[in-house]
């Protein structure tokens, strides 16, 4: 019976939803959901129970005797029939579901067109009480630059404002399409209100637009007129410039040019202005008749403005004849000054002329050069009178116009056209002086000849014996032919000395010619030059033979020395396999060499004498090869003035066996310094074992010293019979050795990690065997000494009754200290032990250091053989 009545009432549901809209009841969807699946839910359930009926007992209903198997009762029928309401059940609710979601989609959409109207009505509120009244309020363009700019400013806010506005509007119109097309509502109503929206913003927008566009002018036309009214009175300073005119004919045409320009560029500007407020005119006109607004102020301010820059322009038009006849004035002013310049010029130019002409007569060429100067005399005399005639029309020009033109520095253009024309009339008075005093100087000629004639025999003579010079060249071969070619030099010398008597007669008179004003002294003072400079090219060769020769001795003797000392060392040092500290027993005992007390100060000194050799070796090798770099460089710089192309190549010979030597020195250089770095390494190696085997030596002896001392003298104490007072002061004691225990079992670490890397980075250590044995030695010591504390340590605890922990500060292996606090009370005392290690740290620094300098040095140094190797051949 419930699942017939909740089917009815399904029915009843359905139909109500499908049914009209007016007679739809409020009905909660959440209650009529509860009564089907409540009613699905027990149908399940009963379902499920008919499924699996749970068996009848049927004991008690029966005697004893009579007992049977329980009796299980068939629901089957029951079962189907549960299960076919249960699925009409679903089917009922299925159908109400849908006709749910129907009638909610429906009331959505006239949800949206009341909102839809509703955000109509807001806009178009807006636009009445807002932006409509906003246009209204504001119809003025201002009066002033600032009043327009802030005008314009609040309309470009507004804008900003009305964005919004447009916006929604945007938003509605496309809502509108939407809504027309869901079929809700009449379209013709809502496209209605859409075209009255569109309408009400586009008429809007068109007056926000016609307002930005009224305001864009006011603003441009106050700000030309600002810019005007400053023009004009930057012209009206400046009016005064017309009347001075420029220092050159380019500053007068450019002046002019500018003042051309300017005025295109006011007249330009001023139509400009006068078109903008023009248009600002007809714009306020334009919206007095559309708007119905009164504009007439803002209109007779725009009239106002105009008139003032018309009355201006008036005022400037006036000056311009005057500063145009200044300006062309100036220009043939720069043009008479420029011609008097140039005639300037000219004369000037021709007196140089003269005065060249006049060095470079000879008596053969005087009747060349007599027309050519008439000529010229005769041309000076035309460009004066043409000078003159300038002179007067400008000075009567300048006093008909009126006009007071001045230049740059303030002088009068007349007085200054009269300055140029007397200027000019002097210097032609000179010119024709020095033009006389030509025909004077003819009678010199004859002795600059003379003395030409002396010029060429003292020259013949030291070609002379520039060839004898040249003849004998040779480059010494050996120390013996160096010191003979010396011996011959100085027999070449005494000769020259004899030249040098004539040239010093020479001298004397070409000096006593240019003492009397000959009209020729540049001339002769540069033949005497000539001369003297051939006389000291010849001393210059002869000084260049010498220290040739010199140069020579220096290299032979030098070079020989070095090489006798490179082939000791390179016999002393490629003895290989040495061990320089077995040396330490055998060492001399005497006065002339210091005694090394240990291994240490012995290896010490080794590398000290080994690295002042290497400076020793170094420094002669050097000066070997600068002496040999000298002599090629004079044998370099005799070749060009060797002669003969044999000669030449017997120079390119002798170059050759020097670079030679040169590339052999290099090479036994080379050779022995890589001699003296194998030494190097195999005394570092020396170094760093005695320097392990000091450190090893004096842990063994604090082991032995101090260690063996404290355990022999704790180990006797009998620690049953002993009070515990004096037990606490036993293991105090040992807790303060103990810190001196861990700083040795540092050293030990230190040298355990520096004694593992030597061997591990050299392999082939001489010392390799001997590290190895001092570190097994050390390393079992110490672990001995460290087992023998810890033993110690658990005695005193069991007798202080405390228990017995075993402890491993002491071990080596042991990464972290958990006494940190001790350790850094400590650690003053460890300071002095961990100098030492910083010291041979810092000693293995500088020997890697001063390698690295050699090494710089050798660059250096063939850097420096190179480039004076090019600057022969620059």
């Amino acid at each position: 019976m419930t699942s017939k009545k909740l089917l009815y009432q399904l029915d009843m549901l359905v139909q109500l939803c499908v049914g009209p809209e007016d007679s739809l009841p409020a009905v909660d969807r959440q209650a009529s959901g509860d009564h089907p699946e409540g009613a699905i839910h027990d149908g399940r359930a009963l379902l499920h129970a008919l499924k699996n009926p749970p068996p009848l007992d049927i004991a008690r209903l029966v005697p004893l005797s009579l007992e049977q198997p329980p009796i299980t009762p068939d629901y089957t029928t029951g079962a189907n029939h549960v299960l076919s309401v249960i699925h009409e059940l679903i089917a009922h609710h299925r159908r109400i579901e849908s006709a749910w979601q129907q009638r909610r989609i429906r009331l959505h959409q006239r949800l949206a067109l009341l909102l839809f109207e509703q955000d109509v009505r807001q806009v178009l509120e807006w636009l009445d009480n807002h932006g409509e009244l906003f246009l209204r309020k504001n119809t003025g363009i201002g009066k002033t630059l600032q009043r327009a700019r802030v005008l314009q400013k609040s309309q470009l806010h507004f804008e900003n404002v009305a964005k919004t506005t447009y916006t929604n509007a945007e938003k509605l119109l496309a809502a509108a399409e939407e809504l027309a097309g869901t079929g809700e509502c009449k379209p013709e109503e809502v496209y209605g209100v859409a075209r009255e929206l569109q309408r009400r913003i586009s008429a809007f927008a068109k007056q926000m637009q016609a307002r930005r566009h009224l305001l864009d002018l006011s603003v441009l036309f106050h700000t030309h007129y600002k810019e005007m009214l400053a023009w004009y009175d930057e012209i009206e300073k400046d009016e005064q410039e017309c009347e001075v005119v420029g220092g050159t004919l380019q500053e007068c045409e450019q002046k002019q040019d500018a003042w051309l320009a300017r005025t295109d560029a006011t007249l330009q500007a001023y139509a400009t202005a006068v078109g903008e407020g023009q248009q600002l005119g007809v714009a306020l006109r334009q919206q007095a008749a559309a708007e119905a607004a009164d504009n007439t102020e803002s209109c007779s301010c725009v009239e106002q403005m105009l008139g003032e820059i018309e009355r201006r322009q008036t005022r400037l038009a006036e000056r311009w004849q005057r500063q145009r006849l200044a300006l062309q004035l100036g220009v043939k002013f720069a043009l008479f000054q420029q011609d008097c310049e140039a005639v300037t010029q000219q004369l000037q130019a021709w007196k140089e002329d003269m005065r060249v002409m006049n060095a470079g007569l000879t008596p053969v060429q005087a009747d060349k050069v007599l027309p050519l100067h008439l000529e010229n005399t005769q041309q000076v005399h035309a460009a004066m009178l043409e000078i003159m005639s300038l002179a007067n029309e400008q000075i009567q020009v300048l006093e008909n116009s009126g006009l007071q033109l001045t230049t740059p520095d303030r002088r009068l253009v007349r007085d200054t056209v009269l300055s140029l024309a007397d200027g000019v009339k002097q210097l032609e008075h000179g010119v024709m002086l020095s033009a006389d005093q030509t025909s004077a100087r003819l009678d010199q000629a004859l002795q600059l000849g003379r003395l030409q004639a002396l010029a060429s025999q003292v020259v013949g003579w030291i070609c002379k014996e520039e060839q004898v010079l040249n003849a004998t060249l040779r480059i010494p071969t050996d120390v013996e032919d160096a010191l003979k070619g010396q011996k011959e030099h100085r027999d070449f010398q005494l000769a020259v000395e004899k030249t040098n008597q004539n040239a010093v007669v020479f001298q004397e008179k070409a000096e006593l010619m240019i003492a009397c004003e000959h009209y020729e002294s540049h001339r002769i003072r540069s033949m005497a030059e000539d001369v003297l400079a051939k006389w000291r090219r010849l001393v210059g060769q002869t000084e260049e033979r010498n220290k040739l020769l010199t140069a020579a001795v220096t290299y032979y003797k030098s070079y020989d020395q070095v090489v006798l000392v490179l082939d000791n060392l390179e016999q002393d040092w490629s003895q290989q396999g040495r061990d320089w500290c077995s040396q330490f027993s055998t060492q001399p005992r005497n006065d002339y060499t210091p005694f090394a007390k240990d291994k240490t100060s012995f290896v010490s000194e080794l590398l000290s004498k080994h690295m002042d050799y290497k400076e020793r070796f170094m420094k002669g090798c050097s000066y070997a090869r600068k002496n040999i770099e000298l002599f090629l460089k004079h044998v370099r710089r005799a070749t060009p003035t060797s002669g003969t192309s044999a000669n030449a190549a017997v120079m390119h010979q002798h170059e050759a066996r020097l670079l030679a030597a040169l590339e052999q020195l290099h090479q036994r250089e080379n050779r022995i310094r890589q001699l003296w770095t194998k030494k190097k390494e195999q005394l570092d190696r020396c170094q760093e074992f005695v320097l392990l085997e000091a450190s090893a030596k004096n842990v063994l002896d604090w082991l032995h010293d101090q260690g063996e001392v404290f355990l022999s003298e704790n180990q006797q104490h009998t620690f049953k019979t002993a009070s515990k007072d004096q037990i606490e002061g036993w293991y105090e004691g040992l807790v303060s050795f103990k810190l001196a225990a861990k700083a040795q079992r540092e050293k030990v670490r230190i040298f355990l990690g520096l004694a593992d890397a030597i061997v591990t980075k050299t392999p082939s250590h001489q010392h390799a065997n001997d590290i190895r044995q001092w570190m097994e030695t050390v390393r079992q010591r110490f672990e001995d000494f460290t087992q023998r504390m810890e033993k110690l340590e658990q005695r005193m605890q069991s007798a202080l009754g405390r228990p017995e922990k075993q402890s491993r500060d002491l071990a080596l292996d042991r990464q972290s200290d958990p006494n940190l606090d001790v350790k850094l009370r400590a650690a003053k005392e460890l300071k002095g032990e961990t100098e030492e290690e910083m010291k041979l740290a810092k000693q293995m620094q500088c020997v890697m250091t001063e390698l690295i300098n050699t090494e710089r040095a050798y660059v250096k140094d063939i850097k420096t053989c190179i480039d004076c190797y090019l600057r022969t051949f620059r």
